[in-house]
C-alpha cells in the first residue's frame, strides 16, 4: 500500500511525501523485496532534490 501510495505521490511530483511512504516501506518491511525497491527509489527521489556539488566548489 504504501508503495503505491508513494508513487502516486510521486507521479503529482509530490516527492516529498513520497520519501515519507518509501521511508515507511523501509522501517516497516526490512529485509525484503519491497525494501530495497523502496530504498532505490528513495535514492532515486533524494539524488533529484539534492544534486551533488564537487569538493571545492561553492554553490553561488
Amino acid at each position: 500500500m504504501y508503495m503505491a501510495l508513494a508513487d502516486s505521490w510521486s507521479k503529482k511530483g509530490q516527492d516529498t511525501e513520497a520519501a515519507v511512504c518509501l521511508k515507511k516501506v523501509v522501517a516497516l518491511c526490512p529485509n525484503t523485496r519491497h525494501a530495497d525497491l523502496a530504498q532505490a527509489e528513495l535514492t532515486k527521489i533524494q539524488s533529484k532534490t539534492n544534486p551533488a556539488v564537487p569538493a571545492g566548489l561553492v554553490r553561488p
